[in-house]
């Protein structure tokens, strides 16, 4: 099977394994998720993010329990980071289901390769995992979502997001 095919079924199953997040941010947080909101600007087009080096992973990615999806993901793993950066998040996630109208940016998303350490801690809290590697090269890793443009009815840090649906 090829990479393309497996990629969504992967994703899928390693996120399964990630926490719930928080339900709710503190004043810093919420400054923090503004300037977020206003780098990330730039991506509303997904044509935008695969010009910076994001690239896609196939499919809208869901959990098997219901407790939310992510919808499609664009990852860019160019330059891993050691830290995360608020305004360059490796991850983008994205509503392009065409029956559900125009496509849209819906969250961020913070990687960190694993190395043994304790989940990390960045500017908006820990990071969830460790998680295993699904795509080529990947490895165990943390992450860090955070729903900056759909509401996330558990909050706006929850791995996933209830109000996205593939």
């Amino acid at each position: 099977m090829s990479a393309a095919r497996t990629a969504p079924a992967l994703v899928a199953a390693a996120l399964l394994l990630a926490g719930c997040g928080s339900g709710s941010v503190d004043r810093v947080q919420s400054q923090r998720l503004d300037v977020i909101r206003r780098a990330t600007q730039i991506y509303q087009n997904p044509d935008a993010a695969l010009a910076r080096g994001y690239f896609q992973v196939p499919g809208c990615i869901k959990s098997s329990d219901g407790s939310g999806a992510l919808g499609t993901l664009f990852f860019n793993l160019t330059d891993p980071a050691t830290r995360v950066d608020l305004v360059h998040p490796q991850e983008l996630f994205y509503d392009l289901n065409p029956a559900h109208g125009n496509s849209q940016l819906l969250g961020v998303g913070y990687y960190e390769h694993a190395h043994g350490q304790r989940p990390p801690l960045t500017p908006l809290g820990h990071m969830e995992g460790p998680l295993p590697g699904v795509l080529p090269n990947q490895g165990s890793h943390y992450e860090l979502h955070a729903w900056v443009y759909k509401h996330s009815p558990d909050g706006v840090l929850s791995f996933w997001n209830k109000g996205v649906h593939c």
